[in-house]
């Protein structure tokens, strides 16, 4: 809980030095604390999201901390905003990825990429190796990551390893939503910590 971010809108300006941008809510608490592999992707990152209710409450009860809370779609959505450059989306499938890409580039000046991996239940070597060719052939500025936890912060954490010079934020469900093709819960469900 240390790590998570007070006040997320600092991290819209253009820090070269923040890297790796996840997002923690009670789900993927509950899985990194029984995954060591998860827990130490997200302990690993340059900047650790506030993405729900439960977090925020535990954070004011354990720290003392009041915290922003902001969900991975609503803090997506600001930074393909408020950033240029190329992106590349990794994730999802090639139909959901060119919806996302006709959506978003209404509102933002980026060049848009993307690459839809195979389906694995958990990453393994030959998976994080297809992803690290796609990265290197697309030479993105940001990475957006819609794999779902743990995949998506696993995979973030060891590419960004290998590429300094990128911005990984792991967004889930983000590309489902800004393509269409998934309708998010009305925003009362989501105000209230219950979407």
């Amino acid at each position: 809980l240390s790590k998570v971010t007070e006040d997320p809108s600092c991290i819209c300006s253009k820090n070269n030095n923040v890297r790796l941008i996840n997002c923690l809510n009670a789900y993927s608490l509950a899985v990194a604390l029984k995954d060591d592999v998860f827990f130490n992707a997200l302990i690993g990152s340059d900047i650790l999201l506030c993405d729900g209710v439960l977090v925020q409450i535990l954070c004011k009860l354990k720290l003392g901390r009041d915290v922003h809370r902001v969900t991975g779609p609503e803090f997506a959505d600001s930074f393909l905003r408020s950033h240029t450059g190329k992106f590349l989306f990794l994730g999802s499938s090639s139909y959901v990825c060119e919806r996302l890409i006709g959506n978003v580039m209404k509102n933002s000046d980026g060049v848009f990429s993307f690459y839809a991996p195979r389906f694995c239940q958990r990453i393994d070597k030959e998976f994080i190796l297809d992803c690290e060719q796609a990265v290197a052939k697309h030479q993105p500025r940001y990475v957006l990551v819609g794999l779902g936890a743990p995949k998506q912060e696993e995979l973030a954490h060891e590419l960004s390893k290998l590429f300094q010079e990128t911005t990984f934020l792991q967004v889930g469900a983000y590309f489902d939503f800004a393509a269409g093709t998934l309708r998010r819960a009305p925003r009362f469900f989501s105000q209230i910590g219950l979407e």
